[in-house]
């Protein structure tokens, strides 16, 4: 795999056309130009710059301990290296490793598949050319110059027959995962952090992804960071459902709040939370600092806070509320309890064309979930956690399961976590069971089903 900067250079030599210009005076569509086409040559470096920081990070990875490579230029790991020679923060350094390990991968790919398809081109070369010499030929007497390649118009005499050249084979084959990807963020077109966004989409499919890849790329340069964010997560639920069901069950797995003190005596708070754990924090604290940004309109504007502030300011408010509680609330004061006949939903649903015949949704958007202020979807399944654990229990009763009661979460659970669960009766028994807890899902064909689950922790 070798380095090339010259679409770097080839965006540069653009920029280098303004040079000396009075940039105080330079009309405004000149000065877009140069941003345009600096931004694209800054891409274009970025892509070679993450290739290298990532051997860099795999030099570190191989040589662990005292002796080892970061430790011997004073730092604990590559990143760490890295944020120190380059002057970058630690997360910026860890994307710009992620981003070259990307690209790395996808350039071992393609030429991995180059080789093959070179291999199977001349395969199928030799095979054309031991058929042609199976076969009877023309003599010399019988092979005419009209046959011979135009640049052979002055024959000699008596000459022998030339052989006619043989024919160049193009190779063609099939872009490699992740190909695509690597071309734009080495032309440029696209920035590392909605290359980072592509990227980590397409790991999280079960499916091939080179059409979709090829979606992505071509949407990135003509929208917004935020836009495509939400078009890879809603592509993402919509051709592979089973990709977003095992991205929910990683990203709750390895959900997360840190709380450290800073050199500066400070505080830090940093996190990462799935969406379901995060939706109600995220609701929460929002419609709060909304809320104090109204009511501070009326100050000076050299008293008012900035979002963040009041953010921060409605975050404490929520802990003192809640140490000030003897207990903290974990239900709602009134329980609404709404009911639909089955089969009177399915005809309304068919009715406005979102479902056919046998109840099925049409469209694979209605499968999925959406969160206000947030842009990831959810799956059913997860959305159904979110309702129980807010004591909005859905049920789907007239199935062939079990009986099933919705039952409060234990007030004495030690983590004084709510559990995201049903609880199944023995009814269908006289001997006594034990109460388990189950997860009620129903299919998009309308089938109930209650799958056990393990206790939340």
């Amino acid at each position: 795999m070798t380095s090339s900067t010259r679409s770097a250079r080839d965006h540069l030599a653009a920029v280098s056309a303004w040079d000396g210009a009075d940039v105080a005076r330079m009309p405004a569509d000149d000065a877009l130009a140069a941003v345009e086409a600096g931004a694209a040559a800054i891409h274009a470096l970025q892509a070679v710059v993450a290739r290298f920081a990532a051997r860099v990070d795999v030099v570190c990875e191989q040589s662990p301990g005292a002796s080892g490579y970061a430790r011997r230029h004073g730092a604990a790991s590559g990143p760490s290296l890295l944020a120190k020679v380059a002057g970058l923060a630690p997360g910026e350094a860890n994307r710009l490793v992620t981003m070259g390990r990307a690209l790395l991968a996808a350039d071992a790919a393609a030429e991995r598949a180059q080789r093959e398809a070179e291999l199977a081109a001349r395969e199928a070369r030799e095979a054309e050319l031991a058929e042609a010499n199976a076969a009877p030929g023309l003599s010399a007497q019988e092979l005419s110059w009209d046959d011979l390649p135009p640049e052979s118009n002055t024959p000699e005499p008596n000459s022998p027959a030339p052989t006619p050249p043989a024919r160049v084979v193009p190779v063609v084959r099939e872009l490699a995962p992740g190909e695509l990807l690597a071309r734009a963020l080495d032309a440029g077109t696209i920035s590392p952090q909605k290359g980072e966004v592509i990227s980590a989409t397409l790991a999280d499919f079960t499916i091939d992804t080179l059409e979709v890849e090829r979606e992505f790329v071509d949407l990135a340069p003509r929208v917004g960071l935020r836009k495509l964010m939400a078009h890879c997560f809603w592509r993402l639920g919509e051709l592979d459902p089973e990709g977003l069901a095992l991205r929910e069950a990683r990203h709750r797995e390895e959900r997360f709040v840190s709380i450290t003190d800073r050199a500066d005596g400070r505080v830090q708070i940093y996190g990462l939370l799935d969406v379901a754990t995060a939706a109600p924090i995220k609701t929460l604290l929002d419609s709060m600092t909304t809320a104090a940004l109204r009511r501070q309109r009326k100050l000076p504007q050299q008293e008012r806070l900035e979002a963040g502030a009041l953010c921060a300011d409605a975050l404490t408010d929520v802990a003192l509320h809640a140490i000030g509680c003897d207990r903290v609330p974990r239900k709602p004061k009134t329980t609404v309890v709404v009911r639909i006949d089955k089969d009177a939903l399915i005809d309304d649903l068919r009715l406005v064309g979102l479902a056919d015949e046998a109840g099925v949704p049409l469209d694979a958007r209605t499968r999925l979930t959406s969160v206000d202020g947030i842009l990831q979807p959810l799956t059913a399944s997860a959305a159904r956690l979110m309702a129980v654990d807010a004591q909005v229990l859905p049920m789907v009763m007239g199935g062939g399961s079990l009986p099933l009661t919705s039952a409060p979460p234990s007030a004495s659970s030690p983590s004084g976590r709510r559990s995201p669960s049903l609880n199944a009766t023995a009814a269908a028994s006289d001997a006594p069971r034990p109460q388990r807890s189950v997860m009620v899902t129903t299919s998009s064909s309308g089938t109930t089903t209650a799958q056990p689950t393990s206790p939340t922790r």
